[in-house]
């Protein structure tokens, strides 16, 4: 039987985290008008791009709308992409995995990522990405991220003709990412290193790997882990 392989975004198909969480703050403080913005994203009820700016808006009872931050987030991407070209890459051996994957007959692959759509294809495109033609769910298609992942499996499903006893495997870098698939009992691999290896550990992770540099042991990972 065929395992779905469904990939977050940020820190685990792209080195982005770091910009995009700093162009994300500033979006906020400059739109919202929040001078202290708490990047501590596990504090927050949904951790995406629309349920943190939703949830600012709440507790600030601001008259603001999301779209408002969206499009301030998204100049900014743009003219950080125009004058560091270089800010955003893949993470190392990301490409090649994703080639291998679609060609792979055990193997399909998905991204679930709770960026925005048109932010979330930008900072692949910025990383060399091509991720044409798979199935994609962002928070454009919900706030809360195990909504944003069933649904992309849905999609998977009617697009690799799936069968829904299909195993999964997510794969992510952060402690949400562990939840996520904890809770949909599906299986994770975590994609880190450093202190970010170490969290995605104290979260329950079991199965790791620093970067997609060795994509037979990837692959390794994704059909043994239990």
């Amino acid at each position: 039987m065929k395992r779905l392989v469904v990939f977050d975004v940020d820190g685990t198909l792209t080195l982005s985290r770091e910009s995009d969480e700093r162009l994300f703050a500033q979006s906020i403080r400059e739109v919202l008008g929040i001078k202290s913005v708490d990047t501590e994203w596990t504090t927050y009820r949904n951790v995406t791009d629309v349920g943190v700016i939703a949830e600012l808006i709440e507790r600030h009872g601001l008259e603001r709308t999301v779209q408002s931050v969206h499009d301030r987030f998204i100049a900014l991407l743009r003219s950080e992409s125009a004058v560091t070209p270089n800010a955003c890459c893949e993470v190392p051996g990301a490409a090649g995995m994703l080639s291998v994957l679609r060609e792979h007959p055990d193997f399909e692959c998905a991204v679930a990522t709770g960026a925005w759509c048109d932010s979330a294809l930008m900072k692949l495109e910025a990383a060399g990405l091509e991720i044409g033609g798979l199935p994609l769910a962002t928070c454009d298609d919900s706030p809360q991220r195990e909504e944003i992942v069933q649904q992309d499996i849905e999609r998977s499903r009617a697009q690799y003709h799936l069968p829904t006893d299909t195993p999964v495997t997510l794969g992510g870098d952060a402690p949400w990412d562990v939840l996520v698939a904890t809770n949909l009992q599906f299986q994770f691999v975590g994609i880190g290193s450093g202190q970010q290896a170490e969290r995605l550990v104290e979260c329950g992770a079991r199965h790791g790997k620093e970067n997609f540099n060795d994509v037979d042991r990837f692959l390794e990972l994704v059909a043994h882990v239990e």
